[in-house]
């Protein structure tokens, strides 16, 4: 229970903090001890929401799924997963966030 009265207080801050004005949200600074900036949170927002999207081992895989036996089904949904992760991985690489 403590969990859920931490993560509504959580989600009225981030709410009340959208209620401040302009100037307010000017004078308070900005902290350059972070690890992530604009720039990097923006790019990885890009990778993720390319997550979804399926390329041609996907489809095949998706494609070959109905003349399979259950158990290799769920293979193809483990390999999915794991093609999908290395893809993030590979952006990730080729955005130089490792």
């Amino acid at each position: 229970m403590s969990e859920e009265s931490d993560l509504l207080e959580t989600i009225s801050s981030l709410l009340s903090s959208d209620s401040e004005t302009e100037s307010e949200k000017e004078e308070t600074p900005v902290s350059s001890d972070s690890p992530f900036d604009l720039g990097t949170m923006m790019r990885l927002g890009s990778m993720l929401s390319d997550l979804n999207q399926e390329d041609e081992r996907m489809k095949l895989l998706y494609d070959l799924k109905p003349f399979l036996s259950d158990t290799r089904r769920d293979k193809i949904d483990d390999a999915v997963k794991i093609l999908r992760l290395l893809k993030i991985a590979q952006k990730a690489k080729n955005e130089n966030l490792f």
